[in-house]
């Protein structure tokens, strides 16, 4: 009783790796919609920006406004992107699972690097006392 390969037309494609998706493996991760008709009656934003942003609460405030974002191959909702966002910041998902439309990787990333100078800064005061 074994499987056998049956044609079907109706095939699905394959999802994408935790590679493919630049989340590291084992990571949960939850699919935004991906179409139009999914998106409803929320507002999705071409033409944005975060590069402003100054901090993880001011960026979190511009991605709650903009509403859903397109990138290049899916849409986000704006709990999709924090909840990435978050991932990058604990280390569970690499920057490269951030959209780059609006600037929104570029700043992410350099949002993440001033974290990590003032934890650094943070740890060479306490050293030195």
């Amino acid at each position: 009783m074994g499987f056998e390969d049956k044609e079907d037309d109706n095939k699905q494609p394959a999802e994408n790796s935790a590679e493919d998706s630049g989340r590291l493996p084992n990571s949960d991760y939850h699919k935004p919609p991906k179409t139009e008709k999914s998106v409803g009656e929320h507002k999705e934003e071409k033409d944005v920006d975060f590069s402003s942003a100054e901090d993880w609460e001011e960026l979190f405030r511009q991605i709650g406004e903009k509403g859903y974002i397109r990138g290049s191959r899916e849409l986000f909702s704006p709990e999709e992107l924090r909840d990435r966002i978050d991932g990058v910041r604990k280390g569970i998902y690499r920057s490269e699972s951030i959209t780059r439309a609006g600037n929104l990787r570029e700043t992410v990333e350099k949002l993440v690097e001033k974290d990590e100078k003032e934890s650094t800064k943070g740890n060479k005061e306490t050293i030195g006392n």
